[in-house]
């Protein structure tokens, strides 16, 4: 997954690739909508930046979008987790600015294969697609989301998952 900010603070660099990284799926027929976020921990060294970082941002995903281009697909078997690369680079430079590695746990990997399968069954319309993103866009906030989502996970500072 790469997340593509302009010019990121330091704080969001720290939160990326050092504090809480969270995450939820929302899923229907033609996408599945990521949401995440990543925040300085409670007990980061410089108390402004406590609690800072990228705040809960979604975008959303279709299988045979990225099939007609690449694989797609979730790696593993249904009950074991996989590791997620995540990449945030700077738009304005193109400079890659962090690095990390994640592993959801079994649940929320089995939710996002789950997902996938379903769209994969499903005929490419991409103008029906589009036009479910925008009324899912136009109805919701990101809180929205959340309190929808099929699935939801957190990975730690310390390197945990809950």
């Amino acid at each position: 997954m790469s997340l593509f900010f302009a010019s990121p603070e330091a704080s969001e660099v720290a939160a990326f690739t050092k504090g809480n990284a969270e995450f939820a799926l929302t899923c229907a027929d033609r996408y599945l909508m990521w949401s995440y976020r990543f925040t300085n921990p409670k007990n980061s060294r410089n108390p402004a930046t406590q609690g800072q970082g990228i705040p809960w941002s979604d975008t959303p995903w279709e299988y045979h979008r990225q099939a007609a281009r690449l694989p797609a697909g979730v790696p593993g078997e249904r009950g074991t987790p996989f590791m997620l690369q995540l990449i945030l680079v700077d738009a304005a430079t193109g400079i890659v600015r962090g690095l990390r590695v994640i592993q959801p746990p079994a649940e929320f990997a089995d939710a996002l294969r789950d997902a996938v399968a379903r769209q994969q069954q499903l005929p490419y319309d991409p103008t029906a697609a589009d036009r479910d993103i925008e009324d899912l866009f136009r109805r919701n906030s990101s809180t929205d989301l959340l309190l929808q989502a099929t699935a939801r996970f957190a990975a730690l500072r310390d390197g945990t998952t809950r």
